[in-house]
């Protein structure tokens, strides 16, 4: 009985979350089906806690950063670039739907307001002239510069929430202000790109966006040239197809790639059947296939090291991140490369690390993702806030994986291997939307002073500091 009405509590708040969670992509403003807007999980803005205008402030992070993403690497400030991939998925879903429901070339506008945005090539890619690839959906890469140059063309049509800096399309030429976009202001993730492109070289190989409104799996890789990283980013949830898969905590029997595997693990139904489950492809000459999702990503991965010169593959490491359900996708897929592609160089070492990120797996998950830590061929990094109940056990037979980084409000965060918490220990009285959000989790990692020495720490100190059950 007891089990049942905490199953109960918890499904609640769950579907609760997630229906905010779908409202817009976690920014506020417009939503891309054209609803009203509304404040969103992402942007519920109150006093002391980071808006937009303060999430994309690099000034904030100063000074912290996890070194590198295993034992050699010193520098890198891979929380803060895992951050912007997992925001970037929300982001640049958006302005690409705004292009598609508002541009005449790319079909029948979804108002009788269509205009014809300037090259919108620079972020839509369909209508090249290059053949398809099969494993991308992108027919060419796409470069932060190119965004840059898409918004500064296209201010004529695009605007922003004062607060959220959020876009909406915004049609100035039928009004009697200026109108060339070279005499309106900057938009302020204009700034934000500029100052990226100053830091990091990187390019987006593939951002698979077919399902937008809808729910769906969606996620990005994008090569980051300075630091040598590939990193696929997985958007959260973002409507009532993955409202549905989010409640699906029944376990997924074994899939077939892992049968063979010595713990046969058994995961999560909705988060693994959107990764594991064989889905029809339609090929560019007509023909069909039967493949995953996570067999596309591994192939797009795979290309991507074979893309580069045969001395500097040995140089690039496979990250994995993502939000909320993007959080269990990325530890879904973190652990499936590890355990099927041992044979393959490419993958040696995979790095999974994710926000608010639910359960995703039971004992025999766990054990079997603890076998690949020991071998040193995966790591996991899993960032969670306190009060935040989506990351919390489900059912007593749920358990969390990985290196936990406990974010509190006002002290110190916790950090310790697995850190399981149940939900009756995360409840408060304050507003649920606000502990799932990424602002509030950039807010605790970068604005509490005594987080600085945990985020200096490199993963390998972590994992052989933290409290818990696996050790080096």
């Amino acid at each position: 009985m007891f089990i049942h009405g905490f199953s109960v509590f918890y499904c609640s708040y769950y579907f609760f979350i997630q229906c905010f969670e779908t409202n817009a992509f976690h920014f506020g403003g417009a939503r891309l089906d054209g609803g009203p807007e509304r404040n969103t999980i992402m942007y519920i803005p109150k006093e002391g806690t980071a808006t937009r205008s303060t999430m994309f402030d690099r000034s904030i992070r100063r000074g912290s950063s996890l070194r590198g993403v295993f034992e050699d690497d010193v520098g890198e400030n891979v929380v803060d670039q895992m951050l912007d991939i997992s925001k970037f998925a929300y982001l640049f879903a958006q302005l690409r739907g705004i292009v598609r429901d508002n541009d005449i070339d790319q079909g029948s506008p979804k108002t009788d307001k269509g205009v014809k945005f300037n090259s919108p090539e620079l972020i839509i890619t369909q209508r090249g002239a290059q053949p398809k690839d099969q494993n991308r959906l992108l027919k060419y890469p796409i470069t932060v510069s190119a965004i840059a140059k898409f918004i500064e063309l296209n201010r004529c049509f695009l605007n922003e929430k004062e607060d959220s800096k959020d876009f909406y399309f915004d049609d100035k030429t039928k009004s009697n202000l200026p109108t060339a976009s070279k005499d309106l202001p900057k938009l302020y993730l204009e700034g934000v790109l500029e100052e990226y492109m100053a830091k990091v070289d990187s390019e987006l190989l593939d951002f698979d966006d077919r399902i937008t409104t809808g729910g769906g799996l969606v996620y990005s890789i994008v090569k980051n040239k300075t630091n040598k990283r590939f990193t696929v980013g997985f958007r959260g949830t973002a409507g009532l197809k993955d409202i549905l898969t989010d409640g699906q905590f029944a376990f997924k029997q074994t899939p077939e790639m892992f049968k063979k595997t010595e713990y046969k693990p058994r995961m999560h139904n909705g988060f693994a059947s959107y990764l594991f489950d064989n889905r029809k492809e339609v090929r560019e000459d007509g023909t069909t296939v039967m493949r995953t999702r996570f067999d596309r990503i591994v192939a797009s991965l795979k290309d991507s090291f074979e893309e580069l010169d045969e001395d500097d593959r040995k140089n690039y490491d496979v990250c994995v991140t993502g939000h909320s359900l993007g959080g269990a996708l990325a530890n879904l897929l973190a652990y499936g490369i590890a355990e099927t592609e041992r044979d393959c160089s490419f993958f040696d070492k995979v790095l999974a690390m994710t926000f608010a990120s639910p359960v995703v797996g039971g004992s025999s998950y766990n054990r079997a993702f603890q076998a690949l830590e020991k071998e040193g061929r995966l790591r996991y990094i899993r960032i969670s806030n306190e009060n935040d109940l989506i990351p919390t056990q489900p059912y007593p037979f749920y358990t969390q994986n990985g290196v936990n980084l406990h974010l509190r409000k006002d002290k110190k965060m916790e950090y310790a291997y697995r850190n399981t918490k149940i939900v009756f220990s995360q409840l408060s009285f304050s507003n649920p939307l606000t502990h799932h959000g990424l602002p509030e989790y950039e807010t605790r990692l970068f604005s509490i002073p005594e987080n600085k020495s945990i985020l200096e720490k490199s993963i390998a100190e972590l994992y052989s500091e933290a409290p818990g059950e696996f050790t080096n």
